[in-house]
């Protein structure tokens, strides 16, 4: 009887594989949502509604001005962009892994790509996620997630710190707060507060999303 012997699979690569499993993302034939938004940045404050669909592509009618939009439509791409379907083998599964060492956070996992990522997983949730663009590198430490229905997860509280990649100098951090709402088993963007400390002080923004409409062919 001829055995076959199987090699064990790579275990940076199943852990990376087991986090992107276990994130909550749209399904291939969700088309986006309608929604209405209202939005805050310090002292002011504004409304108006928001059409965002996978790509990410987002198209807003606000009255605010361009730093204000500008704001507006990184978080809200950011968010469409991180949920939009997507397979492991398009994404972290082209890079070559490695395992370091556990931080106490979890098994950290480095990528050879082309921002110098660096995960540390636990329990196949992605506790920290650090890259490098350009000048600057950060670091997303996730500190709560909604555990959904199917058993994927949100995250719902995260921070996020800043430094200068050559210098290491912290220059600014981020804590997020952040609430989703389910529309026909979607689970869509409803609330986003950001609190930011940099070298200028403190600083409160925040959208809130209602009223939200899948657009046609929406799915879960």
């Amino acid at each position: 009887m001829e055995t076959t012997t199987h090699a064990p699979p790579d275990r940076a690569d199943e852990l990376v594989r087991r986090a992107h499993e276990r994130a909550y993302r749209y399904d291939e034939a969700f088309e986006g949502f309608r929604a209405h938004l209202e939005w805050r940045v310090g002292g002011r404050a504004g409304e108006g509604t928001v059409v965002a669909r996978p790509g990410p592509d987002v198209q807003l009618e606000v009255d605010a001005d361009e730093q204000d939009r500008s704001w507006l439509e990184r978080e809200l791409r950011s968010i469409v962009g991180h949920r939009q379907a997507s397979t492991y083998e398009s994404g972290d599964g082209r890079h070559a892994k490695r395992v370091g060492e556990n931080g106490g956070m979890g098994t950290h996992v480095e990528l050879e790509d082309g921002y110098d990522s660096a995960y540390t997983i636990d329990d196949a949730e992605l506790t920290t996620v650090t890259r490098t663009i350009g000048e600057r590198r950060f670091t997303i430490v996730v500190h709560e997630r909604a555990e959904l229905p199917d058993g994927r997860t949100l995250p719902t509280s995260f921070s996020v710190f800043y430094w200068g990649a050559g210098t290491g100098d912290l220059s600014a951090s981020e804590a997020y707060r952040d609430a989703a709402v389910e529309v026909d088993g979607v689970f869509l963007p409803g609330t986003r507060t950001i609190v930011r400390g940099d070298d200028e002080g403190l600083s409160l923004r925040s959208l809130t999303l209602s009223g939200h409409v899948l657009l046609e062919g929406a799915a879960s």
